[in-house]
Formats: structure tokens, C-alpha cells, sequence
């Protein structure tokens, strides 16, 4: 594989939001406003994380809110059927 052309993702701008963001490990870090001296320093804290991270991905947060199973039970449960000429709930 070839080496990127920058070995730190760039400070880009969405035009249709009109935020600045960065793309890091497939994920974009939305700052606010580009431009504002605030949005700057965000973004060498978010890149300044990511290398001290080794340039790898952040690791998943560990939150119940991550737990899929009562929804994916809830979805899979029979739903009664409608007769034939009742009004829809």
C-alpha cells in the first residue's frame, strides 16, 4: 500500500451543514463553525488523541444503552393479526 500523501487527515468543511469536520478511522468529529479559533484547537485535540492513540480507532464505549437484545426481542415477538374490515389502531 502507498504512504498518503498527509499522515494527518485534514480540517475540512461540510459546505451543505456549514460545520468543520475531520474524518478519522471512518468517523467524522464535527467542530462547529470553521474557522473560529475554538474549532482549530478541537481539531488538534481530537488529531493529538488519535496519535497519541497509536493512530488506531477509539475503542467502543462500554454502555448498557449498547445492548440491542430487548429491542431485538421486542421486534421479534408475534404481532396480533387484523381482521379482515377492522379499522387500523
Amino acid at each position: 500500500m502507498s504512504r498518503p500523501r498527509s499522515l494527518q487527515p485534514m480540517y475540512r468543511v461540510d459546505t451543505a451543514r456549514g460545520r468543520a469536520f475531520v474524518r478519522v478511522a471512518r468517523h467524522k468529529t464535527y467542530f462547529g463553525v470553521p474557522g473560529p479559533q475554538e474549532s482549530l484547537d478541537a481539531y488538534d485535540c481530537r488529531i493529538s488523541e488519535w496519535i497519541a492513540r497509536g493512530r488506531m480507532p477509539a475503542a467502543p464505549a462500554q454502555n448498557a444503552s449498547l445492548n440491542r437484545a430487548p429491542a431485538l426481542a421486542r421486534s421479534l415477538r408475534p404481532r396480533p393479526q387484523r381482521r379482515e374490515g377492522e379499522p387500523f389502531d
